[in-house]
């Protein structure tokens, strides 16, 4: 999600960018570095999706005035690389984007909690009660995690932007975004479709790769 510099003020700006060096740092510290590096086809996974997610946040849908919304891919990621990789592959690709738009925004951090942070983190949690509730159905696995997860994630991170607006005293906007509630359901579903079918190929195809949304296994290697 990218929303404007004028939507956001400088207290809320100054407060995500605080939290997301801490985040950031986190991810670098509970990472399983060892597991990525003992197979090079999962290097080449992490620059390949760091590149991907670059071009998917290129690719823009205007909302509402100052708000655009993109396909987050948080859900894939998480299956492919576990919470602490995907914020680090988000917070490269926002990196990159920013660089190649040559535009400093304020509400960067404020972006990067919203398309990685907050949808990565609702992921994780779906993926974590799956994996706590032992299900040997595979359907379960895909349908959801890799679908219902995915539009779960992406309503968190609407819900995250509302609360944001609401910090910043953005009342006009929220009033519009009440206006637009078939946007919502469209792009959720989208978002659903588009990983589902992702995790499922993921699934069937790489099984190998898919492993590494379990952290705690790769912790003990």
């Amino acid at each position: 999600m990218i929303i404007a510099d004028s939507l956001i003020s400088p207290l809320l700006a100054a407060l995500t960018g605080f939290f997301s060096i801490a985040v950031i740092v986190l991810a670098l510290v509970s990472a399983p570095w060892r597991a990525l590096l003992q197979k090079a086809e999962r290097q080449h996974a992490l620059f390949a999706a760091c590149l991907t997610l670059v071009l998917v946040m290129k690719l823009q849908i205007p909302w509402v005035d100052g708000i655009a919304l993109h396909f987050l891919a948080m859900t894939t990621l998480v299956v492919i690389f576990g919470w602490s990789f995907s914020l680090i592959i988000g917070a490269i690709a926002r990196l990159l984007l920013t660089l190649w738009q040559g535009d400093i925004s304020r509400a960067i951090a404020v972006d990067y909690w919203l398309s990685t942070v907050v949808p990565a983190s609702a992921a994780f949690v779906v993926f974590h009660l799956i994996y706590r509730h032992r299900s040997r159905n595979l359907f379960i696995f895909l349908l959801g995690g890799g679908f219902f997860g995915a539009m779960f994630s992406l309503l968190c991170a609407l819900a995250a932007l509302v609360m944001f607006l609401l910090f910043s005293g953005a009342w006009q906007v929220l009033a519009r975004l009440q206006d637009s509630g078939i946007m919502v359901v469209l792009f959720c579903y989208s978002e659903g479709f588009i990983n589902g079918l992702l995790v499922t190929a993921l699934t069937v195809f790489f099984p190998d790769l898919v492993r590494m949304f379990d952290e705690r296994k790769y912790f003990k290697r």
